[in-house]
C-alpha cells in the first residue's frame, strides 16, 4: 500500500509590483524548478471537476476539512503529460495523488466518462475514476496561468509564483493553444 505524503501549503494574495522584488531576494537561496524552460516558467492548464451542487468548490471556499478536488492538468499547451489528479485536504495538510493518462482517456474525461475501461485501468487511475463517477463529477472550468517556480530541497520547500490567473468555460477547447479566458 502507498504512504499517504502529507504537507503544508500556504497561499498569499501579492501584488505584481513584489514579485519582482520577491524573485531577486528568493533567487540566491533557492534554484527553479528543474521542468522550467529557458524562459523560467511554464503554463500550466487545468480542468476542474464538480458536482451539480458545486460541492468541491463550496468546500474549498469554506474550508470544509476532510475536503477533495479532483482536476485533469497538462503543462505548456502539450498533451505529452497528461495526468488526473485528486488533491485531499485533511487537517490543514494537503495530500496529492497524481495518475498519467493518455490524450483518448483526457478526452473521455471531457465528455464526463470515466468508467468505460474500469476493469483494465491501474489501479490509481480506478482510485481516482471510482468516486469522480459517484460524485456525479462533471467538468466545470478550466483554469490557466504560468508558474515560477522555486524549489529547496534541504527542506522540501516549494516556493511558486503563479501569474496570469484566467479561467474558462470553453470545456471542449481544453487542448486547443488559445481559448477565451476571463482574469
Amino acid at each position: 500500500m502507498e504512504e499517504k505524503v502529507y504537507r503544508h501549503e500556504f497561499k498569499y494574495l501579492i501584488s505584481s509590483a513584489h514579485i519582482p522584488v520577491l524573485l531577486y531576494r528568493i533567487h540566491g537561496l533557492m534554484r527553479l524548478d528543474p521542468h522550467v524552460g529557458e524562459n523560467g516558467r511554464y503554463q500550466i492548464r487545468s480542468l476542474y471537476f464538480d458536482d451539480h451542487d458545486n460541492s468541491c468548490f463550496y468546500d474549498n471556499e469554506n474550508g470544509t476539512d476532510h475536503r477533495s478536488k479532483y482536476r485533469m492538468r497538462i503543462y505548456n499547451g502539450s498533451d505529452a503529460r497528461i495526468s488526473l489528479e485528486r488533491k485531499r485536504s485533511e487537517h490543514g495538510m494537503k495530500q496529492k495523488e497524481i495518475c498519467a493518462i493518455t490524450r483518448d482517456q483526457a478526452e473521455r474525461f471531457l465528455r464526463g466518462v470515466y468508467l468505460r475501461d474500469a476493469a483494465v485501468q491501474e489501479k490509481k487511475l480506478q482510485r481516482l475514476t471510482v468516486p469522480m463517477a459517484a460524485g456525479g463529477l462533471r467538468p466545470v472550468v478550466i483554469v490557466d496561468y504560468t508558474r515560477i517556480p522555486y524549489v529547496y530541497k534541504e527542506g522540501n520547500v516549494r516556493i511558486t509564483f503563479d501569474t496570469g490567473i484566467s479561467s474558462s468555460n470553453a470545456l471542449g477547447s481544453f487542448f486547443d493553444p488559445e481559448i477565451p479566458r476571463r482574469p
